[in-house]
């Protein structure tokens, strides 16, 4: 009998401690995003999320392969990453430094696994990854290999960003694959 009293007693505490943080999310939250955060605060809607995230840095990867590999002459290619503004800014002035010496990188990802997603709020994550990358630098006007192919084991870490409905990257921080990834600095640079 004792045993199931606690087991009521533990039930009826796991609901009133749902319908408290459903409460407190609903006070706290602007009007126009309350559900939505305090289905987030729940977790309802996160595998979803996660895979979506998943999808945006793969579309990331892939898409910043073939501009470095077409330097940055495909449009088409630039359109689909996944990517605010500033960081597909960052890339091109990358890819056209590059180009202004007749350089060209060709990367191919051999391995990506997400290994953790880690939501800061319903429309903030942070992704880390594992990945092989096989690159080789060639000459931008002829192709001709200028350096033998390497394959580079690395740690990333995606800052990404919901909007309008789509995951996009902010930010990539690149690690070397035995470095131990540091804490993420969140507090303003100005």
């Amino acid at each position: 009998m004792n045993l199931l009293c606690s087991t009521r007693k533990l039930r009826y505490a796991s609901v009133v401690a749902v319908i408290t943080g459903l409460a407190v999310a609903f006070s706290v939250a602007p009007s126009g995003g309350r559900m939505k955060r305090a289905l987030f605060v729940a977790g309802v809607g996160r595998s979803a999320h996660e895979q979506a995230i998943k999808n945006a840095v793969r579309l990331y990867n892939s898409s910043v392969a073939g501009m470095y590999a077409t330097g940055g002459t495909a449009p088409e290619v630039f359109a689909s990453l996944p990517a605010f503004p500033l960081e597909k800014r960052r890339l091109f002035k990358d890819i056209k430094t590059l180009r202004d010496s007749n350089l060209l990188i060709v990367f191919d990802r051999d391995v990506e696994k997400v290994q953790s997603v880690v939501f800061e709020g319903p429309d903030r994550a942070v992704a880390i990854s594992k990945e092989t990358w096989v690159l080789m630098i060639q000459d931008f006007n002829t192709r001709k290999p200028l350096s033998n192919l390497k394959a580079s084991v690395i740690q990333c870490r995606y800052l990404l960003y919901r909007h309008d409905g789509n995951w996009l990257v902010s930010q990539v921080e690149v690690f070397p694959d035995v470095e131990t990834i540091p804490a993420m600095n969140n507090s303003s640079i100005l």
